[in-house]
């Protein structure tokens, strides 16, 4: 059975999830208009050809409105796990460490000059996602997919999980579209070796809470959070393009249920 293509407006789309959404999306045939500050990535994945790239302010609903009216989804993938350009320190190169010398008009420039630049968790988890939902309103948008979480994980800010809750209750209350929040634990991906350890210390405790009578301690400890099996992002893309494609599949997603449609949705 074909599925009908439908567009989709992702949010987000160059993101470690977002871009594989998108990937994933154009596998299935459907048209990707996505919304960045920067516009097209400079990556030369082959789907990213084929994506519709706006550049434009989530928070300004007038660099992307018009867009949007013709989508059937929107998909918001975009957020932060930690405050303060935690992407720029994840990705870090060895040369990022050398002290550059820098005498140009921008030498006189402090983090607190760039402060207008940066992402609080309210506005990249929950302003972003209420703002574009208001601007769905009226349009041709059916579905809302919201990249949420189950929990904050250890030693990050509470605010990263309240947030994304307050995006979720607020989007609840649209009764324009169907909203859906995707749960997952720790997202990985082989080709972002920097999240391979943290899936596989997940996927040891998820084991041991569920498989041995260890399960009993673990669940008093603050490890209970990582009782959540991990997920792969093409396992949260698969299930985005499903809750997009699907009537069935509506509210929260949790892990288990991303992890099984992404091995059985396809």
């Amino acid at each position: 059975m074909s599925i009908p293509a439908k567009r989709i407006f992702v949010v987000g789309g160059t993101g470690f999830i977002g871009s594989e959404i998108c990937r994933i999306a154009i596998q299935r045939g459907h048209d990707v208009i996505s919304l960045s500050r920067r516009g097209s990535p400079t990556t030369n994945d082959e789907h990213v050809n084929k994506v519709k790239w706006i550049k434009g302010n989530v928070l300004n609903k007038e660099t992307y409105s018009n867009e949007l009216k013709s989508c059937d989804a929107v998909v918001h993938s975009m957020g932060i796990l930690m405050e303060n350009d935690y992407k720029k320190i994840v990705n870090i190169k060895p040369s990022d460490l050398i002290p550059k010398v820098n005498n140009g008009p921008d030498a006189q420039k402090t983090p607190e000059n760039n402060k207008s630049n940066q992402y609080t968790y309210e506005i990249a988890n929950r302003d972003s996602a209420l703002t574009i939902a208001d601007a769905a309103v009226g349009t041709n948008v059916k579905t809302f997919v919201y990249i949420s979480a189950c929990s904050a994980p250890p030693l990050i800010d509470k605010r990263y999980i309240t947030t994304k809750r307050e995006a979720e209750v607020g989007l609840a209350k649209h009764k324009e579209f169907k909203s859906v929040f995707l749960r997952p634990g720790i997202v990985y991906s082989y080709s972002r070796l920097v999240s391979l350890p943290f899936a596989t210390g997940q996927y040891a405790i998820n084991f041991l809470s569920r498989k041995t009578p260890l399960g009993c301690i673990i669940k008093k400890t603050f490890l209970k959070d990582f009782e959540i099996p991990p997920v792969s992002n093409t396992d949260v893309a698969i299930a985005t393009i499903a809750a997009i494609e699907s009537q069935a599949i509506e509210g929260v997603v949790d892990a288990d249920e991303i992890s099984k449609l992404g091995s059985t949705y396809f």
